[in-house]
């Protein structure tokens, strides 16, 4: 009796770290996370004495101004954030990736040199702890594959 226990309880414990392994693995592929994943790759490559990975991936998944420079709808204002938005149209059917600029968009971004200005002007830490000029990153005559990430 005592071995069947054991057994209903590792089975169990099994399904459970099976579905949280599954809701990261959906996570991280959405195109949201992938993008903000690299924006963040090169802001903590460009700024390592003073930002965090984690630390960046909350603020640009909760940015509101990412997802019009993209190819998406501006939400410029939305209190929701990019994640949470993009996640939403993608489900509703209103927004669609390409995957081949999406893709595109991450190596054109981990390409960007740290001493440019729109790398640096992304985010500071004295003046934009909130990440509002994190879209500045987007800038098209060195990431042009970003622009065309998202379509409505």
């Amino acid at each position: 009796m005592k071995n069947t226990i054991t057994k209903l309880f590792l089975c169990a414990v099994f399904v459970v770290l099976a579905l949280f392994a599954r809701q990261a693995l959906a996570a991280k592929a959405n195109p949201a996370f992938i993008i903000a994943d690299s924006m963040c790759s090169k802001l903590t490559e460009c700024y390592a004495d003073f930002l965090d990975d984690r630390t960046c991936m909350q603020g640009v998944l909760e940015s509101d101004n990412v997802l019009g420079e993209i190819g998406g709808p501006s939400t410029d204002g939305d209190e929701v954030g990019f994640y949470i938005t993009v996640s939403a149209l993608l489900q509703a059917g209103e927004l669609t990736v390409n995957v081949n600029s999406l893709k595109a968009c991450t190596d054109e971004i981990a390409s960007l040199d740290c001493n440019t200005s729109y790398a640096i002007s992304a985010w500071d830490p004295e003046y934009d702890p909130d990440f509002e000029g994190v879209e500045n990153i987007f800038y098209y005559p060195e990431v042009p594959a970003c622009e065309n990430v998202f379509s409505k």
